[in-house]
């Protein structure tokens, strides 16, 4: 445990400075709705039902979060709490853990607290906060760069734990909190939709069924590649329903750092290109990174894909190549969304494509905030399922180029001191992809491997 001289005033120092003269500096704010004893699925003010990327701009006069301001949702309120001061550590993790499952899992975060007035003590009469010290209350921790604030998440506290120290008069307070995938698991829906429907469609109207506000939003209506089936409308959770959407369509469901659900179709799940490029050198515009794990396994590897959908068609494809290579390794699953046996055979010709050889990955990309913040503002903007360029120089000459999307990040952020680890899957080209380019007899042309920050910055995909 931390020591701490005595006194009832912690000003941790939430500003970071890179090593590049003349760069803005970043600085952490972490808030809690400590104000209404009453749970609400509101945010603040960037949900308007307006389109916005993950970067907002405010023009609250009363400070740039809207702090104290509470903003109205069928009748419940959430009014944001700064508690940065009082802030030892932040930590933050999203994504997958594993690649051996298709879906994404819950973000949690951990905020440990210095209380020095006991006003985290749940119980206790004195504290400005009584009673709303308690479990499922809104929770975010935003970023600031040069005038921008980007969401690392935004979730709902699971619990408070509070450590006291006699001997130094201060309890550590420790807050676990996790994302909305929570929620979406202790809501339960029959919506079965009808056939003909579109992914996005679906998830919309299981989410309306729900009566989920459109704001927590973010569903992709046009990347999809094949309609869905009646579902069988038996009771299931809420999330379980949009994760067998997300299967069926091979897409990519998860909460994004801002909190809302967002969905991915097939087609914008897995794009071409990439939008950051991780270096193990300072080129321009690019993310250096001080530390990288490679691995190639056969944890996911499957070369006979027999798929089962909601109606009993069986689409089986096979990979006789992968199996002559690594052995026979079969994957099944019933009860898939698809509408007929030509979509249940694509899905799982989608799969195979994906799946018949050893996962090649990066497991680890550990990025020091230090090396530059302009490059570190591309961090804060990062998203799951981006695509990523990684270059590695090793010994003997060999230079390593993967493309690649970004499948989890954690934040691991104290005063002064802010370190991020990626993890990634391959791209990856489908069949029919691969079709595509033989027809069209298209070459590969040459990416610059130097990208420029104002390019990312502003979000323009390298083509």
């Amino acid at each position: 445990m931390t020591t701490y001289d005595g006194g009832e005033d912690y000003e941790g120092d939430w500003t970071y400075y890179g090593a590049v003269y003349g760069e803005d500096d970043i600085s952490i704010i972490v808030e809690v709705d400590l104000t209404y004893d009453r749970f609400a699925l509101v945010e603040d003010l960037e949900f308007t039902g307006e389109l916005y990327e993950s970067t907002y701009e405010y023009n609250d006069p009363d400070g740039p979060l809207g702090a104290g301001q509470p903003i109205q949702y069928s009748g419940a309120s959430v009014s944001w709490t700064d508690i940065t001061d009082k802030v030892q550590s932040v930590s933050i993790r999203r994504g997958k853990s594993s690649l051996t499952t298709d879906t994404f899992e819950g973000g949690t975060a951990t905020i440990e607290l210095r209380d020095f007035s006991s006003d985290f003590l749940p119980g206790n009469l004195a504290s400005p906060y009584y009673p709303n010290v308690r479990p499922m209350r809104p929770i975010r921790v935003t970023a600031v760069f040069s005038g921008e604030y980007s969401r690392l998440f935004r979730g709902y506290i699971d619990s408070w734990t509070v450590d006291w120290d006699q001997s130094q008069t201060v309890a550590f307070v420790t807050i676990q909190a996790s994302d909305a995938f929570k929620v979406l698991s202790n809501r339960f829906t029959t919506y079965a939709g009808a056939d003909g429907d579109t992914p996005g469609e679906r998830i919309e109207d299981i989410l309306a069924d729900v009566t989920w506000p459109v704001a927590f939003t973010d569903i992709d209506l046009a990347g999809h590649q094949s309609s869905l089936a009646e579902g069988s409308g038996n009771e299931v959770s809420v999330l379980a329903a949009l994760q067998e959407v997300e299967f069926a369509d091979a897409g990519a469901l998860f909460i994004d750092g801002a909190g809302r659900v967002k969905f991915l179709g097939q087609t914008n799940a897995y794009p071409s290109g990439y939008d950051y490029e991780f270096r193990d050198d300072s080129g321009s515009g690019a993310i250096q990174f001080d530390g990288i794990e490679l691995e190639v396994s056969d944890e996911r590897l499957y070369n006979t894909v027999t798929l089962t959908n909601i109606y009993g068609d069986d689409g089986t494809v096979t990979d006789t190549d992968s199996q002559e290579e690594n052995d026979v390794r079969e994957f099944t699953r019933g009860d898939v969304l698809t509408l007929d046996l030509s979509n249940t055979e694509a899905l799982a010709q989608f799969y195979l494509d994906r799946d018949r050889q050893p996962i090649e990955r990066v497991t680890s990309i550990s990025v020091n905030s230090r090396l530059s913040l302009a490059v570190m503002a591309l961090i804060i903007r990062y998203e799951l399922m981006d695509p990523a360029r990684i270059v590695l120089s090793v010994p003997g000459g060999y230079v390593m180029t993967k493309d690649v999307y970004l499948g989890s990040v954690e934040h691991t952020i104290k005063p002064g001191d802010w370190r991020t680890r990626f993890t990634t899957f391959r791209q990856f080209l489908t069949l029919q992809q691969w079709q595509d380019l033989s027809a069209s007899a298209t070459e590969w042309a040459d990416v610059d491997s130097l990208v420029t920050w104002q390019s990312l910055r502003f979000g323009e995909r390298i083509p």
